[in-house]
């Protein structure tokens, strides 16, 4: 067994059961480690987690949170787990019963990543999730070609790292965003172009753009209607990656535009876009540089202890484009 017993944390019961209490950790395998939690983000995808809309592969109850940081405090006998004993890591909760929002986790060594000495916990936190979905989405573009796309939710931490890393692949973005403020902050990220899509001549501006660009992909984390124009107003055989559902989880597509236009839909989620050990290695290794060298940031808004997790998430919903919300181990 091993010498660590427990984690105390967050822990899902059921879809939308949650309680502060602790989940026993078992006996650790070769190739498997627990990390001394240091930090971890509240993202959508564990919104969808708690509600039991997420595919993570998790059985209750379980420690909630997807990603975070904090250091290998003990490993199993493997090379691959040995070698990251005591280092500083940003990780995966990859086990049934394991997440991050919690003073220990048992977890993988395949995912654990080292952490280089300018990336710190906070930063570390948030290092995977949004920055490797980016780096999978350039992947994508580089290899399909894309000289334009949209991207919708554009204001989100993973929107304006898009906007950062984007011109160095030679790709222009449309950016679309919910609220008139964030237009302002978009282009003071550096955004050039950004679309208000609660603004009354939206569609038409959109139409000018997409006429101009002639955008081929259009990465979508919001669904539903907005989703559902933006997708009839793309070009013929462009192709929509979904990737979150914030405003639905539908489309309302005419069969024409797929059937005439040889427009495709297709699901983008992190886990598949980095399945292959090479795609993923390459996805890894551009994740940490730009990290490392400040082009990707993330700004964050509350700390909160995860016995405030009802607090914590509540600030969240109301205010996710403010900033990450992370919770931090007051035991670390």
């Amino acid at each position: 067994m091993s010498a660590i017993k427990e984690s105390t944390g967050v822990v899902i019961n059921g879809p939308n059961d949650l309680a502060y209490s602790t989940i026993a950790i078992g006996k650790v395998a070769d190739d498997e480690v627990i990390v001394k939690v240091h930090s971890a983000p509240v993202n959508p995808a564990d919104l969808m987690l708690l509600q039991g809309a997420y595919p993570a592969g998790k059985s209750h109850p379980c420690t909630a949170g997807l990603e975070g940081s904090g250091v290998v405090v003990e490993a199993g006998a493997g090379a691959a787990a040995q070698a990251l004993m005591g280092k500083r890591v940003a990780f995966f909760g990859s086990l049934p019963t394991q997440g991050t929002w919690g003073d220990f986790c048992h977890t993988s060594a395949k995912t654990c990543f080292p952490l280089l000495d300018s990336i710190d916990f906070e930063q570390g936190a948030c290092a995977l999730i949004n920055p490797l979905t980016v780096e999978a989405m350039m992947i994508e573009c580089d290899e399909k070609g894309y000289k334009a796309v949209v991207h919708s939710g554009a204001s989100s931490q993973l929107g304006r790292m898009m906007v950062k890393i984007a011109p160095q692949h030679n790709v222009t973005v449309i950016n679309l965003v919910r609220r008139e403020e964030n237009v302002k902050m978009l282009k003071e990220a550096g955004a050039q172009i950004v679309v208000d899509t609660t603004a009354a001549d939206w569609e038409a501006t959109l139409d000018a753009l997409i006429a101009e660009h002639k955008p081929q992909a259009f990465f979508d984390c919001v669904c539903g209607e907005v989703g559902t124009k933006v997708l009839a107003a793309l070009p013929p055989k462009a192709t929509t990656y979904t990737y979150g559902a914030l405003g639905g989880f539908s489309y309302n597509i005419g069969v024409g535009d797929l059937i005439f236009k040889d427009k495709h839909i297709r699901g983008f989620w992190l886990n598949n876009q980095i399945a292959d050990p090479a795609r993923g290695a390459a996805a890894a290794t551009a994740m940490m540089t730009h990290l490392a060298a400040g082009v990707y940031k993330t700004e964050v808004a509350k700390r909160f202890k995860t016995s405030e997790y009802a607090e914590a998430l509540e600030f969240y919903k109301g205010n996710m484009t403010a900033g990450k919300v992370l919770f931090q181990n007051a035991n670390f």
